[in-house]
């Protein structure tokens, strides 16, 4: 988070001296990419089953927490602060090497995953073995041959065949499972083989079964171990000497804020400063022009200061629009409709709306979409205390699991969403 102490501010500036002068002096640590590894946390302490690929980017961040501090320590270390911050990163090296000795790429899961998995693939080689055999005598009877557009085991909707010539399709006993796009070659599962085959069907099941058994356990051991995780990964989460400009005009100079953990941030400062611009840069619509954003969000949400709703859509149209506009997704819509107070107007349109119901409907929006990071700017203008104290709820709720900043002009407001206040300086630092 940003700090507000100036005692911090000298430590954590003492600590990027500090590292820069490692990296000047040694080079960078070799890193990985991790991408996506934050998210991948995230679903799984909401008990979601990661897959191969989310699994080995979480192992990868964990590799680089090692890369990171076994960098660090192998060199003259004379910074305590320094030391406090690395040796505060918690590696997970059991965890790290369970998933990439269990997990062989993006979408393949090792035999040695488990001994069931190991043998139950043992099983299919073995009947898969079997199939080919019986198939291939047909192959070498030359009673068959004249029937077959070529001497081939092939497979088609996940059982072996054979090819067959159309004009002697009948004189295969057995199943048709394709035909050629030119219709002279019929592909056939001979009747011998079709137990063989639904036995092969049947282990292929027993074998995804397991593979989730694997992915489910590995993706429980993230979940229990995401705290420490977080506490780690969040230290190297930050925007780094942000600069923008419109026109001649500076926004922002030299800005660096560091974004830690969940919990409610609230800017202020004087309007036109630059608070909405910084918003416009964090969601990506606008770009930096030097400096860079460094984040592992994979879904933002955002309620931005005037409602920005499809004026041809209705109020629950316009929040099921981001949740992919499906029917089945219209129940989300109403419900974060009804989280606002809007429950009863949802088929009305923006026009039939009154500014402060078209801010909630954004808001509600924001909220169904479920990103992992919230941006809300000024999410109580033009709205009655009632539904003010409702809305500041909402936003308090999501800062217990959520990372929320929202900008506002009214310090009472920050209070009552349990917000550290950040005062925004436009011209020098970004936040003082």
């Amino acid at each position: 988070f940003p700090f507000t102490d100036v005692e911090q501010v000298s430590e954590s500036l003492l600590c990027t001296d500090t590292v820069m002068s490692y990296i000047l002096k040694y080079g960078n640590p070799s890193l990985d990419s991790a991408e996506g590894c934050r998210a991948a946390v995230v679903h799984s302490g909401k008990g979601a089953m990661l897959s191969c690929a989310e699994l080995l980017t979480v192992a990868r961040m964990y590799r680089n927490f090692d890369r990171v501090k076994k960098w660090y320590l192998q060199y003259e270390r004379n910074s305590d602060v320094m030391d406090w911050t690395v040796m505060s990163i918690t590696e997970n090296p059991q965890l790290e090497k369970l998933i990439f000795d269990s997990i062989l790429s993006d979408n393949q899961v090792a035999d040695t995953a488990s001994d069931e998995l190991y043998e139950i693939r043992r099983k299919i080689k073995k009947a898969e073995s079997a199939v080919r055999e019986r198939l291939e005598s047909y192959i070498r009877n030359t009673s068959y041959q004249k029937y077959l557009q070529e001497a081939v085991v092939t497979i088609r909707q996940n059982k072996f065949v054979i090819p067959v010539k159309a004009e002697f399709k009948n004189e295969i006993n057995g199943t048709v499972h394709d035909v050629s796009s030119s219709g002279s070659t019929y592909f056939i599962e001979p009747a011998a083989v079709a137990e063989l085959n639904n036995k092969i069907m049947q282990l292929f099941n027993e074998e995804q079964d397991e593979i989730n058994k694997i992915l489910t356990r590995l993706s429980n051991m993230v979940a229990q171990n995401s705290v420490l995780f977080f506490d780690s990964y969040e230290k190297m989460l930050k925007i780094d000497r942000l600069s923008f400009s419109y026109g001649k005009e500076k926004i922002l100079n030299d800005f660096s804020l560091e974004l830690c953990g969940n919990g409610v941030y609230a800017i202020m400062g004087p309007s036109g400063c630059g608070k909405s611009t910084l918003f416009s840069l964090i969601s990506g619509l606008l770009k930096p022009q030097s400096g860079e954003i460094k984040h592992d969000f994979e879904r933002i949400s955002y309620a931005f200061q005037e409602g920005r709703l499809i004026p041809h859509m209705t109020a629950e149209e316009n929040v099921n629009f981001v949740l992919g506009g499906k029917k089945s997704t219209l129940a989300k819509a109403k419900s974060a409709l009804e989280s606002v107070g809007l429950g009863d107007d949802s088929g009305k349109y923006p026009s039939e709306l009154s500014g402060g119901m078209q801010k909630r409907v954004s808001l509600a929006r924001a909220i169904a979409f479920e990103g992992d990071f919230f941006l809300f700017d000024e999410p109580f203008a033009g709205l009655d205390e009632e539904t003010k104290d409702n809305i500041i709820n909402l936003i308090r709720e999501i800062g217990k699991n959520k990372l929320v900043l929202m900008i506002t002009h009214d310090s009472a407001e920050a209070e009552k969403c349990e917000a550290d206040i950040l005062q925004f300086n436009q011209l020098n630092s970004g936040i003082t």
